[in-house]
């Protein structure tokens, strides 16, 4: 895809391609409860949407995305509806399904409202935010990533909606779908037969994650610089109180004939204080007794069958005694972080 992003009610020309994600029903936009915020001089404050500061309000709600700040956030409800498929007003001004050929374009979905989209907004650092979700697969530079949702689904034709795209599906610019959901042609991405981690939606899920089986629990972290990317939502091991123990994810797979299970891990741990074990089933696969330089992506190979696979960070996992501890000085509790999980069926 090609042009300069342009606010929804300027015209441009463009010979660029680019897809979307797949709507389902139409979903009512509510505007979220903030304070009422005074706005800069040259800002606009909107009716209804007392915490929204914006240059031309009636660029919310007008049926094309505007996908950064201050329209695209959640003090003015995501463009008041405009930037996915399910709160878009089909009635408005641009009607949410603009099509390649006309005045005006092109507008993507960079749906970032968390109870429909599934993009990372801080992970997804790419130039062009409208292109994704406009119809045509950006095979490069990030776009097709889980971070940026596939580029709202462009890259697969399973995903990609033909309906609301800019440009038609496939047409220009040729599918490249990387989705492990979709790719896996045996599979859904509630299969148990692929899966990735989920942490994108801010919780640990428990119908999919264990993390009660140790001395800590686990949780959703999203605060420092991550593998591949600005920002990160990660698990991370949460602090062991007692003088030793451990903090366990546990994540059971279920293989029909194996495939490879890779993920990115971040490991501040030092030996004897404490370190970090992978294990499948009931062997040790992986060990990290220093800490990583930054993130590390690891790649484990998994056979057929259902496997059980633990990250474990461990503290004074040889169960050494404090006063021996002393001797090599007192460090900061360690931590370990996993993101980016995903198991890729052969």
């Amino acid at each position: 895809t090609s042009g300069a992003p342009t606010p929804t009610s300027e015209p441009i020309t463009t010979t660029a391609t680019t897809t979307s994600t797949t709507t389902t029903e139409k979903t009512t936009t509510v505007a979220p409860t903030i304070e009422f915020v005074e706005c800069p001089g040259d800002m606009f404050s909107v009716e209804g949407l007392p915490g929204c500061c914006v240059e031309e309000p009636s660029y919310l709600g007008d049926g094309a995305c505007d996908p950064r700040a201050p329209y695209n956030t959640e003090a003015c409800a995501f463009d008041l509806g405009d930037c996915c498929r399910e709160t878009c007003n089909p009635d408005s001004a641009y009607g949410c399904k603009t099509k390649e050929g006309g005045d005006f374009g092109p507008f993507g979905f960079f749906c970032i409202d968390p109870r429909f989209g599934n993009i990372d907004e801080k992970r997804c650092q790419v130039e062009n935010l409208e292109w994704i979700g406009d119809g045509g697969c950006d095979v490069g530079e990030g776009y097709n990533t889980p971070e940026c949702g596939w580029d709202g689904g462009d890259c697969c034709e399973e995903t990609c909606d033909n309906e609301y795209s800019f440009y038609p599906c496939g047409a220009n610019q040729a599918y490249d779908c990387r989705d492990p959901s979709v790719a896996n042609k045996e599979s859904t991405s509630d299969s148990p037969f692929s899966f990735q981690d989920g942490f994108e939606s801010g919780v640990i899920d428990p119908l999919r994650w264990d993390v009660d089986d140790g001395d800590a629990r686990w949780k959703i972290d999203d605060n420092k610089a991550a593998a591949g990317g600005d920002y990160y939502i990660a698990a991370r091991s949460e602090d062991i109180s007692p003088e030793y123990g451990t903090a366990r994810l546990k994540h059971v797979i279920e293989s029909m004939g194996g495939g490879v299970l890779s993920f990115d891990i971040q490991a501040l741990v030092q030996i004897p204080f404490d370190d970090v074990i992978i294990m499948i089933d009931d062997d040790i696969v992986a060990e990290f007794s220093s800490a990583t330089a930054g993130w590390e992506r690891k790649a484990l190979d998994i056979s057929t069958g259902p496997h059980l696979v633990q990250w474990i960070h461990r503290k004074n996992p040889s169960n050494m005694p404090e006063a021996d501890l002393t001797l090599f000085g007192y460090p900061d509790e360690g931590v370990t972080m996993i993101d980016n999980i995903a198991f890729q069926p052969s």
